[in-house]
């Protein structure tokens, strides 16, 4: 699992993009229930995130505005969500990341 941790970190330095399905999947494998892992997952994206703006920053690659917009949403829906998994447990999250990848697969499947 370290081997695994360590090449999805290399990924999420490098590319950024899906980084947290693919924490996700590492640590429910390792044993985390979905509110521990999602918790987990946010607070290593937000150790490296600041490194990666950094850099595009610095090379002029970022939208302001829609990225406080992103922001905005980002924000309001984190704590939208943590309220429902405190308020529902996680069993009520695992139905709905469940629901939400079967809808996404069949969404690619027909396009």
């Amino acid at each position: 699992m370290i081997l695994a941790f360590f090449v999805i970190g290399i990924y999420g330095g490098f590319i950024q993009g899906g980084i947290g399905f693919l924490l996700i999947m590492a640590l429910t494998l390792v044993g985390y229930d979905l509110v521990r892992t999602n918790a987990l997952k946010v607070l290593v994206v937000l150790i490296f995130t600041p490194f990666a703006l950094l850099i595009f920053i610095v090379n002029g690659q970022v939208d302001y505005l829609k990225g406080v917009v992103l922001a905005s949403g980002n924000a309001s829906g984190a704590w939208l969500a943590s309220r429902v998994v405190v308020e529902k447990g996680h069993k009520f999250i695992r139905w709905i990341v469940m629901i939400a990848v079967v809808v996404f697969a069949v969404k690619l499947f027909f396009e």
